[in-house]
């Protein structure tokens, strides 16, 4: 039976992997900037297409969608700027 812990647990890791594959995405000389430009790139390529299939196939409404489309673009840009800012250098 989950706690209420559970959902903590598993948003977090998921935080861990999302930063994981977005320190992979940045290029060789990274800094925040370009960290924050690749992490707004993979919200608004990867993550908003599905999201914008996932709610049409759901019926909800345009305001919901820009609201949650709007905190994973801009959550995925700041976790590519965080990882940018703070990688380690080659």
């Amino acid at each position: 039976m989950p706690t209420i812990r559970t959902p903590h647990v598993f948003a977090l890791v998921a935080a861990f992997g999302i930063a994981y594959i977005l320190s992979y995405a940045t290029p060789e000389k990274r800094t925040a900037r370009s960290g924050g430009i690749v992490g707004l790139f993979v919200g608004a390529t990867l993550a908003g297409p599905s999201l914008v299939s996932l709610y049409v196939f759901e019926v909800r409404s345009a305001l919901l969608l820009s609201i949650d489309l709007g905190y994973v673009i801009l959550g995925l840009g700041i976790c590519g700027l965080v990882v940018g800012r703070f990688a380690k250098r080659a």
